[in-house]
């Protein structure tokens, strides 16, 4: 059933206009200031122009218990993406090629060059101009548990793993990396390394962190456990916590567009039930 408030949003305009006008006919939207209400509009208007594909991609790869959790995911990772505050740049081909790698190596055929077991990747890495990684970016909508807080210890020992092991075949036999259709890492020139001040941002929802880290904490997933909460809470304070100009309520609410615009885009995948 179509939500209330996307009741007059017009189907054939572009997902991002539809969204936006979904938010302004949103009860929760009209109290939050003019200024929070034009940055959301620069964002919304950053939104890539292949913003439909991508969902349809999560759609078509997602079982239907999972699908409206997936959406509301890929639908705040792409707000943060398109936040010039949180990330000022976009991607580069050579950082996003190195996180697929990381997640899953088997699809690279690396295993037999070490790269033998994918690890949970943070959801945006940043290289600068000396191709250095020096930092990367973690969306989380919810709250944290502890599979973060293992993401967020552990992704630049892993990063820095990968990074050694590709530059070592690319010096040793570049074929290698040729043939596994890397030819971004196999042909640059300049070699790629972690850099030693590389730093990890945590992008959550307005109003979530307000400059307490334990306020982030989901405590029932560390079964109340004080000692792993308080390495929890180490661990966030290492990170730069950084606050999106949209709140719960704003992503309950584009993920409600999105849900009722791939009910009409792709029924046979999302049943109306969803």
């Amino acid at each position: 059933m179509e939500s209330p408030q996307n009741a007059e949003v017009n189907q054939e305009k572009p997902l991002a206009e539809q969204i936006r006008i979904a938010l302004e006919n949103s009860k929760d939207w009209k109290p939050i200031g003019y200024e929070r209400k034009l940055k959301q509009k620069e964002i919304l208007d950053n939104l890539p122009a292949d913003l439909e594909g991508q969902i349809k991609k999560i759609a078509s790869t997602s079982r239907p218990e999972e699908l409206r959790g997936r959406i509301a995911g890929e639908s705040f990772e792409q707000i943060v993406r398109s936040d010039k505050n949180i990330c000022p740049e976009a991607e580069t081909p050579e950082a996003r090629i190195v996180r697929s790698i990381m997640k899953d190596p088997s699809e690279y055929r690396l295993d037999l060059y070490g790269i033998t077991e994918g690890v949970r990747v943070l959801d945006f890495a940043h290289m600068n101009q000396d191709e250095q990684f020096d930092r990367a970016t973690e969306v989380k909508a919810t709250q944290v548990d502890p599979r973060v807080i293992d993401q967020l210890k552990k992704f630049k020992e892993n990063l820095i793993r990968v990074v050694n092991i590709l530059e070592d075949l690319k010096s040793k036999d570049n074929q290698i990396l040729l043939d596994r259709g890397l030819k971004e890492i196999a042909n640059n020139p300049k070699k790629m390394e972690v850099a030693e001040n590389f730093a990890i941002t945590l992008a959550v929802p307005h109003g979530t962190y307000q400059g307490v880290s334990g306020l982030l904490i989901d405590e029932e997933s560390f079964d109340h456990d004080n000692d792993e909460i308080e390495d929890a809470v180490e661990t966030l304070e290492t990170c730069t916590i950084i606050e999106s100009q949209f709140s719960r309520k704003d992503l309950g609410t584009i993920t409600n567009c999105v849900m009722d615009w791939l009910q009409k885009e792709m029924p046979e995948i999302v049943p109306q039930e969803l």
